[in-house]
């Protein structure tokens, strides 16, 4: 497969499972879910699907809550598109946000501390 199609096929299912999500998934169980990146595999058979939550303190039970709606997620999303195949979905959560906090709570770290310059000195 192209990896034009790919890109193409991972634009969509984000658009649509964004929707679908919003829509169809008890925001009061599980917060506000942003869908932040999907990937496609080569033969669009399968997609990861990367979310992150917010307003959720269990973002385990909110990720259990959306992996035990697969089905009727992917259900709607085969009814809103026009495809031969809807992919199998597997959702996984996205730590980047998280990652880039504790990367930039090192940084403020090393900044406040002394260098070793200044401390000869």
């Amino acid at each position: 497969m192209s990896k034009l199609r790919v890109n193409r096929m991972n634009n969509l299912l984000k658009e649509e499972l964004s929707w679908i999500i919003r829509h169809e998934i008890d925001s009061a169980e599980v917060g506000f879910i942003t869908i932040t990146n999907v990937k496609a595999s080569p033969d669009l058979k399968q997609a990861k699907v990367y979310v992150s939550f917010i307003g959720n303190e269990d973002d385990k039970k909110a990720l259990k809550i959306l992996k035990e709606a697969v089905k009727p997620i992917k259900k709607l999303l085969a009814q809103r598109t026009n495809l031969r195949f809807t992919p199998e979905l597997f959702f996984y959560k996205d730590d980047t946000a998280e990652e880039a906090r504790k990367i930039e709570e090192l940084f403020d770290r090393i900044k406040s501390e002394p260098s070793e310059e200044n401390v000869d000195e």
